[in-house]
């Protein structure tokens, strides 16, 4: 990752806020019981793009709460 794409991922992960930082944190961990359909998605328009495994959980915690 280069210096300039690390900035981006701060700014945008600090842009996020708090409250939706801990959603975020549960969409990496997986569980996904919980988690604000609107703080998903914000992490998605905010988050998506930085890296692969990112997506990949931002994708998966969607299908999850799809289900619901």
């Amino acid at each position: 990752m280069e210096l300039e794409d690390l900035m981006r991922f701060a700014n945008a992960y600090a842009r996020l806020g708090w409250t939706i930082q801990e959603q975020l944190k549960d969409v990496v961990n997986g569980d996904c019981d919980d988690i604000n359909p609107n703080a998903l998605a914000e992490i998605d328009r905010t988050m998506r793009g930085f890296n692969e495994d990112l997506d990949a959980a931002i994708d998966a915690a969607m299908s999850a709460t799809a289900q619901v």
